[in-house]
């Protein structure tokens, strides 16, 4: 998982701009991005997809631990 130093958060209207550059931080350095947008508690994250390829191997594991 990536550490903190890896997690920004941004405005939707920056995200707008800088996507490509977005993509390139998030897929580089396995971090993730916050998106917020002004009067909006709402968030989304964009995160890269082997991050959430693990993330999901976690929960698939976690969910297994029933079974034994």
């Amino acid at each position: 998982m990536s550490d903190e130093s890896h997690n920004r958060r941004y405005d939707v209207a920056v995200v707008a701009q800088s996507l490509a550059q977005l993509h390139e931080f998030v897929t580089r350095c396995d971090g993730r991005i916050e998106i917020v947008r002004p009067g909006s508690d709402d968030r989304c994250v964009l995160l890269s997809k082997r991050e959430l390829d693990s993330l999901e191997r976690a929960l698939e594991i976690l969910s297994n631990t029933d079974d034994m």
